[in-house]
């Protein structure tokens, strides 16, 4: 198999991971929306992506491209690394060709806000972060959510574990014998 054709394999297995993660969200949302009309109109769809763009999510999305971008060269450079410099500039211009795309994520989550959220409520949210706290907690957002990332995962170890105890005792006061993977013998 050539380089070029393992390249386009592991792009769109990416793209495949990504469609296959969305559709059930998409399968989910309702025909209706809070707005009296039962439908989105223009202005409802708008108000959505005010929102979107007042949280930063188009910022957000500029840094996924980048990120994508900089993963993809780093798997091509494992398998060509003679090629290194030429992959950077390569991937340097596609990031840069491909941020304009941030406004087709806008368009596709947008609904998801104008579905849940009618166009008055959205201007409400919108109004929160144009304000001082607003912009204050979207500045805070990124790190708040990594490191509460980590928080969780630690915690959800710890319980993990002590649910593991909770249940190997319960098992052994049952007289009941477990494997080492806590199945029944």
């Amino acid at each position: 198999m050539t380089l070029i054709r393992k390249f386009q394999l592991a792009v769109l297995s990416g793209l495949l991971c990504g469609v296959g993660l969305a559709a059930p969200a998409v399968a989910q949302m309702p025909a209706k929306v809070p707005d009296a009309s039962g439908v989105i109109t223009r202005a409802h769809l708008d108000a959505a992506k005010k929102l979107l763009a007042s949280m930063g999510s188009v910022k957000r999305f500029d840094e996924a491209i980048e990120l994508m971008a900089k993963r993809l060269a780093e798997r091509l450079k494992k398998q060509a690394p003679q090629a290194g410099e030429a992959i950077d500039k390569v991937f340097a211009e596609i990031a840069r060709k491909y941020r304009t795309r941030s406004q087709d994520a806008l368009s596709l989550i947008a609904p998801l806000y104008a579905q849940k959220f009618s166009t008055v409520e959205l201007e409400e949210v919108i109004r929160f972060y144009q304000s001082p706290v607003g912009r204050k907690f979207i500045a805070n957002q990124p790190e708040i959510s990594q490191r509460s990332d980590s928080l969780g995962l630690d915690w959800g170890k710890r319980i993990a574990w002590q649910m593991q105890r909770d249940a190997l005792d319960a098992f052994t006061k049952e007289g009941v014998e477990v494997g080492p993977a806590g199945k029944p013998k």
